[in-house]
């Protein structure tokens, strides 16, 4: 067991070693511009509960109609709201 010794100021103002082994800083990573930009406004998600065969249809319909489940669905909310 290590045995203590007395605080002073001068192993208060010791210079701190880093360990050899241990691992390198993280450090911070810097935002891309390029993803803010390409960011969709309006990025809030909807979450639905559904059947998996209802969920199978819509998937479908969304790959037929050559898009994402996420665009079908605003296609077809907005279609709901015009009736």
């Amino acid at each position: 067991m290590a045995k203590p010794s007395a605080l002073t100021v001068d192993v208060m103002n010791a210079p701190q070693v880093s360990p050899i082994g241990g691992l390198p800083s993280r450090g911070f990573a810097e935002p891309h511009q390029n993803k803010q930009q390409a960011a969709p406004k309006n990025d809030a998600l909807v979450q639905i509960r559904c059947s998996k065969a209802a969920a199978k249809e819509v998937k479908r319909a969304a790959v037929e109609a050559e898009m994402t489940i996420s665009e079908f669905m605003l296609v077809c909310f907005h279609a709901y709201m015009k009736r």
